[in-house]
């Protein structure tokens, strides 16, 4: 009994059980449906306008500067 204590706490099964806990969240996390539909496209049309609005100020900053 006092052997099997002792070989549980081995650093290789404290390794192991690690393993075996990020497998099972790895697991949880690919069961997840992939994004589509409506959300999606709200995603990317909310970063695109960012991305689009950020570009706009900064070219309209620069017009503005030089005309100045």
């Amino acid at each position: 009994m006092r052997h099997n204590l002792r070989r549980q706490m081995t650093a290789g099964w404290m390794a192991k059980r690690g393993s075996r806990r990020k497998a099972a969240a790895n697991r949880k996390v690919k069961d997840k449906p992939v994004r589509t539909g409506w959300r999606l496209w709200l995603r990317r049309f909310v970063i695109t306008g960012l991305v689009v609005s950020l570009l706009g100020a900064l070219f309209l900053g620069l017009a503005v500067a030089f005309a100045a």
